[in-house]
């Protein structure tokens, strides 16, 4: 299962993707001057707050293990369709909202007015356009630093097996040498035993003939000696 961040992530951004399509859809059309201004700007923090959220749950994404990823990626992958969507159709309003203010300026001829709110409208978008730029830039840092700190960890890790590795070499080592110690002393032991059976061997032939030139005496003092 997904972490408890990431599920708490996407439930505020189904709550806050609801405020949102209201207040685009149906609350701002129906207003109008510095209440509408109001309205949208708040409706930013909102789409700011989002995009906070859709960032929280790249990094849970991320730390979750790998058997999980690709269900939360899924889930992700919507869920910032629906903020752009949605940022998207912000921008639209705003731009169909100053256009018809600066029709109405035009057909009473308030043509300062309407001078003031074209440059508003292309202040606007210039700031739209760097705020997307903006964000992307900071989403392309983030990834960078995700795929650094995955790497640095990936790093981490295979340090950590060399040590464990270099640690089960060391001590195979030690065994290896004691091994060594105790073939010297059983190869020493063995040689002893050898010269031991060797020594016993020899006496035992020196007591067989001794035996056999006993006996060969006896007989012959016995049978051939003269008398």
């Amino acid at each position: 299962m997904s972490s408890e961040r990431f599920e708490n992530c996407c439930e505020d951004l189904s709550f806050l993707f609801k405020e949102l399509d209201k207040i685009i859809n149906i609350t701002i059309p129906k207003e109008s001057g510095e209440q509408r201004k109001n309205t949208i700007r708040k409706t930013q923090k909102k789409l700011d707050e989002a995009k906070n959220l859709l960032n929280d749950m790249d990094v849970e994404m991320q730390q979750a293990p790998s058997s999980f990823r690709n269900h939360m990626s899924s889930k992700a992958r919507s869920l910032r369709r629906d903020y752009e969507q949605y940022k998207y159709k912000l921008s639209e309003v705003m731009i169909s909202g100053s256009s018809a203010s600066a029709g109405r300026d035009q057909l009473f001829g308030n043509d300062g007015d309407t001078a003031i709110d074209r440059a508003e409208l292309g202040y606007r978008e210039k700031l739209i356009h760097g705020t997307d730029t903006l964000n992307r830039a900071s989403e392309s840092v983030a990834r960078s630093q995700r795929i650094a700190a995955e790497t640095d960890q990936i790093g981490v890790n295979i340090l950590t097996d060399l040590d464990d590795q270099r640690e089960s070499l060391i001590r195979t080592k030690e065994n290896l040498t004691g091994t060594n110690q105790e073939l010297g002393r059983s190869r020493r032991l063995i040689s002893s035993i050898g010269r031991r059976v060797m020594t016993n061997k020899l006496l035992l032939g020196f007591i067989v003939i001794l035996e056999v030139g006993i006996l060969g005496l006896v007989i012959y003092l016995k049978f051939f000696k003269p008398k």
